[in-house]
């Protein structure tokens, strides 16, 4: 589940940086971090 979670993030967040562009680095840890949360409240739950 955490790797279709994950894929998903990152499909959207290509679609923001490519509207954005400006910080990529940033847009890619927001993911990253999002992905993890994201994956930690799905075990919490």
């Amino acid at each position: 589940i955490a790797f279709n979670v994950s894929n998903g993030v990152d499909a959207i967040s290509v679609d923001i940086l490519n509207a954005g562009g400006t910080r990529p680095l940033l847009g890619d840890g927001l993911v990253i971090a999002g992905t993890i949360f994201y994956a930690i409240s799905n075990v919490w739950e």
